[in-house]
């Protein structure tokens, strides 16, 4: 069985026309585990180390559509500054995954659609996340 970071590289080496080395580390990402006190996984590590320099060459529906965002896309400052204006979570559905918060900056974006939507890692879930 082929790991799905694999097969994303596969189809994106295909879209791009030509395969993109790996990049060898990550220094927002180590950035991020030093400003946040929060571990980011070697999966996710992974995918931007293989992903990451498809996504800064072109734009990508990867997930359902959504764009990929590379890692320094900027949006998380963006969302920072639109969150404050947020209505508090009422409910997460299922109960303890997330915490019910609108935005938290260890949120690491992965897509988005345009049109205020975005898929996210989340590096502090709640208790049963």
């Amino acid at each position: 069985m082929t790991d799905p970071i694999s097969v994303l590289r596969d189809w994106l080496t295909i879209a791009v026309g030509e395969a993109l080395p790996e990049q060898p580390t990550s220094p927002a990402l180590d950035e991020l585990e030093d400003t946040l006190n929060v571990p980011v996984p070697d999966d996710l590590r992974r995918y931007f180390r293989v992903i990451g320099p498809y996504l800064t060459r072109a734009e990508h529906g990867l997930f359902y559509g959504m764009s990929a965002l590379p890692l320094d896309s900027g949006w998380s400052g963006e969302l920072v500054q639109a969150s404050a204006d947020w209505p508090p979570v009422e409910a997460v559905e299922p109960p303890g995954t997330l915490r019910p918060v609108p935005f938290d900056p260890a949120w690491v974006l992965l897509a988005h659609d345009h049109g205020g939507a975005y898929l996210a890692a989340d590096l502090r879930p709640g208790p049963a996340g």
